[in-house]
């Protein structure tokens, strides 16, 4: 049950905060996160670096997944670049804070066993990969749009 709450309260705050005049520039990054997400599944059903679990009403694993590619992930992937700041500065303070959020949700389904991590996986590697995917994001945005950000001191 807790995907399917995820889910839905993914496409309800896109809903709610997402830019739609801005789709058709934008959406393409939501396609970006789902296939970055779909990809570390295929990687993570080879290399079971973690899996994710659903304690209480065992949806099976498959729909769990899918639930996670194509809810939270172009979601957040949107409401990301859709705010991006100008500047490099900005966006070193904007990102810290959007990984920041995303690494405490992460230990929330940690503690309450929604996702378990295994063969050396860690918070700290998932840290490090949200800047990864935000990087990525960052970057297509950028190159996609001509826009420049801005070096400021």
């Amino acid at each position: 049950m807790f995907y399917i709450l995820v889910f839905l309260a993914s496409w309800i705050a896109f809903l709610i905060f997402g830019n739609k005049k801005r789709f058709r520039e934008l959406y393409t990054n939501s396609l970006i996160a789902m296939i970055m997400s779909l990809t570390s599944d295929v990687i993570a059903s080879i290399y079971p670096f973690w899996f994710y679990n659903d304690p209480k009403t065992h949806i099976p694993k498959l729909i769990v997944e899918l639930l996670d590619d194509f809810g939270i992930y172009p979601v957040i992937a949107y409401l990301y670049v859709q705010f991006l700041p100008e500047t490099l500065r900005k966006w070193f303070l904007y990102t810290f804070l959007w990984t920041t959020g995303g690494i405490l949700t992460e230990y929330f389904m940690i503690r309450n066993e929604y996702i378990v991590y295994k063969l050396g996986w860690s918070l700290s590697w998932s840290y490090v990969s949200n800047w990864i995917i935000f990087g990525i994001l960052t970057g297509h945005h950028v190159w996609s749009s001509k826009k420049q950000m801005k070096i400021t001191a």
